[in-house]
């Protein structure tokens, strides 16, 4: 059993210290499923420890398989062991113990995990706020403020407005609570305007959120800005042999649209429309982090920033 333990922190050791390569080769990868598939690997080599285990002792308690030519006549006489009633009692007695203490502590380990994570659940969606009713009516008046927010760009678009702002992308509602960076575009070409966004993932750590741009007057001419921390994503979007520099852009041209991807601390970028990679690259350069940008909400509600 030795053996199987040093195997096991052989493992072990060999996924952090690949982990640890691809990290600094510049490749992509999230730690998030790669410690998942490394807990499933020594998880799965604990189910292998234990069918040897019990292969063991049955091997043990089985009696000796003979040759079918094997000359019993020379044998000699095995003895079995013989245990007294009170040996057999005690022993049947430390099993059960044994067997129940482990269903006892599976069954209040399951139950603890089950409130503790309804307890942080609660936790994270009330996010500062004592009840549920706080909560519920702070996003009600986000939504007000947003909706009062596009109708008075509406008028002051019609009325020869910019067709874009920064402001119009709300941040702060678009950014995954755990990720310290969000970019935003602060430059569109011409007649261009936020029309939409895209919010997926499959876990804490996978997200991917996508900004949608549009010319105003065509509504065909589009950009779409794409950030994703989603390792599955980017395996199948980023192409082969791409690495990972730091502000670096990788342009590619994809028939009648074009594509720059380049990489933010732990954020993969993308950005793809179907105008000239010239506009493209000048969007690309104007993206920002939306931490070092000021809002002003100021012409609708007088109080710059109220919920940025």
């Amino acid at each position: 059993m030795k053996k199987i333990n040093i195997f096991t922190y052989i493992v072990f050791f060999a996924f952090v210290l690949f982990y640890w390569f691809m990290k600094k080769s510049g490749n992509s990868i999230d730690s998030h499923n790669y410690l998942m598939v490394m807990v499933i690997v020594l998880f799965l080599l604990y189910i292998i420890r234990v069918i040897l285990r019990f292969k063991r002792i049955k091997d043990y308690q089985d009696p000796y398989e003979r040759p079918a030519d094997h000359d019993e006549s020379t044998d000699k006489e095995e003895t079995a062991p013989v245990y007294t009633l009170d040996e057999a009692k005690k022993e049947e007695k430390s099993v059960l113990v044994k067997r129940g203490i482990f269903i006892l502590i599976a069954m209040f380990g399951l139950i603890g995990f089950k409130y503790a994570s309804r307890v942080f659940i609660a936790d994270m969606m009330l996010d500062g706020f004592d009840t549920t009713e706080e909560l519920f009516a702070d996003i009600d008046r986000k939504r007000e403020f947003r909706a009062t927010w596009e109708e008075y760009r509406k008028e002051e678009i019609a009325n020869g407005g910019p067709t874009y702002q920064v402001e119009d992308i709300f941040a702060n509602t678009m950014k995954p609570d755990h990720w310290k960076d969000f970019l935003v575009l602060t430059t569109l070409p011409d007649n261009f305007y936020y029309k939409d966004n895209g919010h997926s993932w499959r876990s804490p750590g996978d997200h991917i959120v996508t900004q949608i741009f549009y010319d105003y007057d065509t509504n065909t001419d589009f950009i779409y800005f794409v950030q994703s921390a989603d390792y599955d994503y980017n395996s199948g979007h980023l192409p082969n042999g791409i690495k990972k520099e730091e502000g670096k852009f990788y342009k590619e041209e994809k028939g009648t649209r074009n594509q720059i991807i380049w990489f933010y601390h732990d954020i993969t970028l993308y950005l793809e429309g179907n105008i000239s990679m010239e506009e493209l690259e000048k969007v690309a350069k104007s993206a920002a982090n939306y931490n070092t940008l000021n809002y002003d909400y100021s012409a609708i509600e007088g109080i710059a920033g109220k919920y940025e």
